[in-house]
């Protein structure tokens, strides 16, 4: 696979995802688990929202194999080391 066919499909992954996750919003707001007179107006509750809703795309995401785990998290780690420590580390 090529840098652009990768970048393409996680584009359109993050579109699917993205859809998913905005018609989901409406669905937390109304299930009854949140009181919303608790929150004052900042983005405490949207938070809580936005976080419940990415977790549940990890979820929905996540690869089954362990090899691919392994890949997801080696990316994550080297997608939160600064990029100096990484030439230093090559």
């Amino acid at each position: 696979m090529t840098k652009h066919e990768a970048r393409t499909k996680c584009r359109e992954l993050l579109r699917q995802t993205h859809n998913g996750l905005m018609a989901h919003i409406d669905v937390a707001l109304n299930c009854g688990a949140l009181e919303l007179s608790d929150y004052d107006d900042d983005y405490a509750l949207p938070k809580i929202i936005v976080t419940a809703l990415l977790r549940e795309a990890v979820w929905q995401w996540k690869p089954l194999d362990r090899a691919a785990k392994e890949k997801v998290l080696n990316l994550q780690h080297l997608m939160n080391t600064p990029p100096a420590q990484l030439h230093r580390a090559r």
